[in-house]
């Protein structure tokens, strides 16, 4: 199969997964159909030879998903019960066929322009480039509708949040949490992040810097956030030891209402994360300080930001002794000479 862009290697993957997976069963049922067309003279054959079970579209997911990501962690059963609801398949019809037209070509939902193998397809992209480390180390469940997670989360003792994949969005990651509210705990849901989003911040540094999660020590069930984040903020100081000498920047995320909608119980499950914006240095002490205040930090500090700009083999060398002052007031009455030459010239 030969594609001419990027954005039609989905389709070409998918084809490709479904003939290679399954010629051996197509194989065998098209043979049957002859067999039933010769001795019983039909003149059609049943368009069921594109149809494969799910207990059989199960497991090649499974080991498609293994050598697409990298991941250590498998697809569990869970996983896959999940995935059976969304093409509508309950857990007693494992011999359910599913043709490939609803496996890779009918969008998923009616509120959705996406197939099943879109869907799949776009979160094996997002834990390989992504959120790897997140799937292996088990702190992403990932596969888990919003009702079901909001639930699970509601019923832990301590608040929490959890992070899974969008069911209306292909490629991104939700986060998931609860606060307490007039003595119950009620669910949230940030607006999902795709990969692009990511670009930008990783979900660690969203995660440590999204207001909503401030006060919340847990991801979901009881894994400490802040053991989690640890991992990422090493990781991200290795990274910024670039050789080319440039100084990694940084950023915030700041919370907000959408303003399209009104604050309530039934639109908290739609929470907006609000903008990423970069804060500077300066910008911080604007805030925090007067100038005196400024020069004082500025002071304190110039060492090590010298240190930092210059790498650590820079040693700042102060002279032992005081500095000699230098008489420079001559400019003064060079400047006042070079004023009347001017004058006497214009005369």
């Amino acid at each position: 199969m030969v594609t001419v862009h990027g954005s039609q290697d989905c389709d070409a993957q998918g084809a490709i997964l479904w003939q290679r997976a399954f010629s051996d069963v197509v194989r065998n049922i098209i043979i049957l159909i002859i067999i039933n067309v010769w001795f019983q003279n039909r003149t059609t054959l049943s368009p069921e030879i594109v149809s494969v079970s799910w207990k059989e579209l199960g497991q090649v997911l499974r080991h498609k998903f293994a050598i697409s990501t990298g991941a250590e962690r498998a697809i569990s059963d869970s996983d896959l019960c999940y995935m059976a609801e969304k093409l509508k398949v309950s857990a007693d019809e494992e011999r359910k066929l599913i043709t490939l037209h609803r496996f890779a070509k009918q969008n998923l939902r009616d509120d959705v322009n996406f197939s099943f193998w879109e869907w799949f397809f776009a979160i094996m992209q997002l834990i390989k480039h992504k959120l790897l480390k997140f799937w292996d180390e088990g702190w992403l469940i990932g596969f888990i509708s919003k009702q079901d997670a909001s639930s699970q989360m509601v019923r832990t003792p301590h608040p929490t949040f959890l992070l899974r994949f969008s069911d209306t969005q292909t490629g991104a990651v939700s986060i998931g949490f609860v606060c307490d509210d007039e003595g119950g705990k009620v669910p949230f849901h940030l607006s999902p992040f795709s990969i692009k989003d990511l670009d930008q911040f990783s979900l660690a540094q969203r995660i440590a810097s999204c207001p909503q999660l401030k006060d919340i020590k847990y991801l979901y069930p009881d894994i400490d956030k802040e053991d989690m984040l640890r991992y990422f903020e090493t990781e991200e100081r290795q990274k910024s030891l670039s050789p080319t000498g440039y100084i990694q920047r940084s950023g915030c995320q700041t919370g907000r209402d959408s303003p399209l909608l009104s604050f309530s119980t039934q639109t908290k499950l739609d929470w907006s994360p609000g903008e990423i914006i970069a804060r500077t240095q300066s910008a911080e002490m604007n805030e925090n300080y007067n100038n005196e205040e400024v020069i004082s930090v500025l002071s304190s500090s110039f060492e090590s930001d010298v240190e930092a700009l210059l790498g650590p083999g820079f040693y700042a060398q102060l002279p032992s002794q005081p500095l000699q002052l230098v008489d420079i007031s001559f400019i003064d009455g060079c400047n006042s000479s070079l004023s009347k030459f001017g004058d006497s010239m214009e005369d």
